[in-house]
């Protein structure tokens, strides 16, 4: 029977590290704002490749992760017109995203969701070509991306994405609607985002800030869309 190497325990198995050792090849550190974490260990599920776009986990004790289909948007819609006619742009008068449907066929039930962004580490971007997500080339971070509460109506939900008045005219969401967001880097191109603030019942989406350089014009664009619920468990419909 073999002897135990010098230094290993009564009862260990060598070649093993004691079960209460931590892992080594664990590290943090903080860049740019965001947590870089190394994984420990080979075989995460998380970590693992997957379709570059945006999943929320839906799993309870192991992830279960769907992803989150981008939705289309009429951008053009303009609001509050009349008013800044009126008052010789005083008044500011601004421009939507505009998304059909009241609600978001996904739905969830949990205030606090984690989601995952996977983006191609190849081409630096969400996706280099056509098919899922691919409209957003050029995206290579969650920080170029806004959690955003979009307005629901009973036929559409709708963002404001610029607005226009007396002093000029500018572009991008309003912060009034945007919700801070928590980004860790788990792996490269592989990012968790959680909300900072428990989110209330509504209509949400991720928002690409690139698809609101410009405004005032019929054109269309893409956004990932979901809804919160009461507690339940999440569904599409």
């Amino acid at each position: 029977m073999a002897s135990p190497s010098p230094g290993s325990q009564p009862g260990s198995c060598v070649g093993f590290t004691p079960k209460d050792t931590p892992p080594s090849s664990f590290s943090r550190s903080t860049t740019f704002g965001y947590i870089s974490r190394t994984p420990a260990a080979a075989g995460n599920p998380i970590t693992a490749p997957h379709e570059p776009g945006i999943y929320v986990d839906l799993g309870e004790r192991t992830p279960q992760l769907e992803a989150l289909e981008p939705t289309r948007f009429n951008q053009g819609k303009s609001g509050g017109l009349l008013g800044s006619v009126l008052t010789h742009g005083i008044k500011k008068a601004n421009w939507k995203a505009v998304v059909n449907g009241g609600r978001a066929q996904l739905r969830l039930h949990d205030g606090l969701p984690v989601f995952y962004f996977y983006f191609e580490t190849k081409s630096s971007g969400l996706a280099s070509t056509g098919g899922f997500a691919g409209w957003m080339a050029g995206a290579t971070s969650p920080n170029e991306f806004v959690l955003a509460r979009l307005k629901g109506e009973k036929s559409e939900r709708t963002l404001i994405i610029g607005e226009a008045g007396l002093l000029g005219a500018s572009s991008g969401t309003r912060s009034q609607d945007t919700v801070e967001m928590r980004i860790e880097r788990l792996a490269p191109g592989v990012y968790r985002v959680t909300p900072a603030s428990t989110l209330t019942v509504g209509e949400y989406c991720f928002f690409y800030a690139a698809g609101a350089q410009t405004f005032g014009a019929a054109t269309v664009g893409k956004l990932f869309d979901f809804g919160i619920d009461p507690a339940g468990t999440a569904v599409r419909h």
